[in-house]
C-alpha cells in the first residue's frame, strides 16, 4: 500500500497549560508531496501592524485568519533557522531589524510559514516556550494550501495544534502537542505570533520520539514560481472521532492498515506513555 496515501495520521492534541488538559483531535490534517529538489532551508515571515495594547491576541479565532485584515508591513523569505522572537527592552524602541526587515518591535504580528520535512515516522512533540504576548500554531491544511502560502483553509479552527498567551501559560514551558507523523512527507506549518506591548518573546521547538530534534534542519520553503499544480495533498490516514482517548492509554493495542500500532480508537500507540511534555 502506498505510504503517501496514508501519510498523516490523526492525532491527539493536548494543552498542558492554557487548556488545563483538554484534549481534541485533527481529522483532516494533510501533508504535501512537493518538489523537494526546489527546497531552500528556512521559513517565510509576513509582518503586520498590530495596534498597541489591543486585546485581539486573547481571542483564539483572531489567529485563524482575521489578523490578515491588519496592514501588512513587509515580507521576508527563506529566513534560516526556526521561528522565534525575543525583545527584552522595556523602554519604547521605535525600530529594530530582524528577519531582514526593519520594523517596530513594540507592537506587531508575525505570520511564519514553512514546510516541516519529516526525516522519519514517529511521535513529534511540538511545544512553545516563553510566550509574550500570544502565539498559535497550525499544521496541515489548516496552515495553508499546498504550494500556496497565501491560501488559508476555512477549517483553520480545527487545525490549530498550539495556542498560548502570556496570561495562560505557567512558567516557561508553554504549550505542547504530541503528534504522530509519517516520514518523508512535507507537513504545512503556520505560526502566528503577537507582541502587543514592548517586551515580547516566543520560541517554537520539536522533540522526536522523546529526543531533542534540530527543527531548524528540517524547515523548508519553496520559490514563489512553484505552482499548485506541482504539489498534491497526501490523504489523511487513521482518524480519531471521539477526541477523548489519550494516546498511549490503556486501550487494547491493534494494528492499522499501514502497520502502525494503534489503540481501540484507531490512534497510534504512544511508546512513551500518556501525552507529556518531555522537555
Amino acid at each position: 500500500m502506498n505510504i503517501y496515501k496514508f501519510a498523516l495520521l490523526s492525532l491527539l492534541i493536548f494543552f498542558s497549560h492554557c487548556s488545563a488538559g483538554v484534549t481534541s483531535t485533527i481529522d483532516t490534517n494533510y501533508g504535501c508531496l512537493v518538489p523537494t529538489n526546489l527546497f531552500t532551508q528556512g521559513f517565510n515571515v509576513k509582518l503586520f501592524d498590530y495596534p498597541l495594547l489591543a486585546k485581539d491576541y486573547l481571542t483564539s479565532s483572531f489567529y485563524y485568519s482575521d489578523y490578515r485584515t491588519l496592514q501588512q508591513i513587509s515580507l521576508a523569505t527563506a529566513i534560516p533557522g526556526a521561528p522565534s522572537f525575543l525583545f527584552e527592552d522595556y523602554a519604547s524602541v521605535s525600530s529594530t531589524s530582524l528577519w531582514n526587515i526593519a520594523f517596530n518591535p513594540n507592537n506587531f504580528l508575525g505570520e511564519f510559514t514553512t514546510y516541516l520535512l519529516t526525516p522519519e515516522t514517529g511521535f513529534y512533540e511540538f511545544y512553545f516556550g516563553d510566550i509574550d504576548d500570544g502565539c498559535m500554531a497550525f499544521i496541515g491544511n489548516g496552515a495553508f494550501a499546498c504550494c500556496e502560502f497565501d491560501e488559508i483553509s476555512m477549517d483553520a479552527a480545527n487545525q490549530q495544534i498550539l495556542y498560548a498567551t502570556y496570561s495562560s501559560q505557567t512558567g516557561a514551558t508553554g504549550d505542547a502537542a504530541l503528534i504522530y507523523l509519517v516520514g518523508n512527507i512535507s507537513y504545512l506549518l503556520r505560526i502566528v505570533y503577537v507582541n502587543a506591548n514592548r517586551y515580547g518573546s516566543f520560541s517554537f521547538n520539536i522533540m522526536l520520539n522523546g529526543q531533542n530534534f534540530p527543527v531548524e534542519n528540517y524547515l523548508f520553503v519553496l520559490p514563489s514560481s512553484v505552482t499548485p499544480s506541482e504539489c498534491t495533498s497526501s490523504a489523511p490516514g487513521i482518524r480519531e472521532s471521539t477526541g477523548t482517548t489519550p494516546v498511549g492509554s490503556s486501550d487494547t493495542a491493534g494494528t492499522n492498515s499501514n502497520g502502525a500500532a494503534t489503540n481501540s480508537n484507531g490512534q497510534p500507540t504512544n511508546p512513551y506513555g500518556a501525552a507529556t511534555n518531555a522537555k
